[in-house]
Formats: C-alpha cells, sequence, structure tokens
C-alpha cells in the first residue's frame, strides 16, 4: 500500500507515520526515495488498535 494511501486510511499527519515507524509499530515493506510500501493487513490491523 502507497504511503498516501496509508494516511488516508490511518487518518493522520505524515509525523504520525514517521513516528510509528521509528517505534517499530508500522513497518514498510519497501523504502524508495520519496514513497514507502506497506502491507494493507498492517496498515488495516494498526487502525483497529487506534
Amino acid at each position: 500500500m502507497i504511503y498516501r494511501i496509508t494516511l488516508d486510511i490511518l487518518e493522520c499527519s505524515r509525523q504520525n507515520i514517521y513516528d510509528l515507524i521509528k517505534r517499530g509499530k508500522l513497518r514498510p515493506i519497501k523504502e524508495m526515495a520519496k514513497d514507502r510500501l506497506f502491507l494493507r493487513s498492517e496498515v488495516e490491523a494498526r487502525k483497529n488498535t487506534i
């Protein structure tokens, strides 16, 4: 799942996504220069815990 879509699903800011990654709560499966890819199942599971 592309980074921008992840922001929409979790309804949070980029800073919050960076914090989730830093704390190990959300892991990108691939990092590119300006984008990250996440597993849809991980993003949806994270949304359910909020």
